[in-house]
């Protein structure tokens, strides 16, 4: 894993996207539609 506070020492615009990113993933749900087509024969 990455440590955040290095990263904001170097790049802190970097560092808020991961942040960002990492809030995103962490209190959204991302439903992604697929196809699930039943065959019949």
């Amino acid at each position: 894993m990455y440590c955040l506070k290095e990263v904001s020492k170097i790049d802190p615009e970097v560092a808020k996207a991961i942040e960002l990113e990492i809030n995103r993933q962490r209190n959204k749900i991302e439903l992604i539609a697929s196809e699930n087509l039943s065959v019949k024969r």
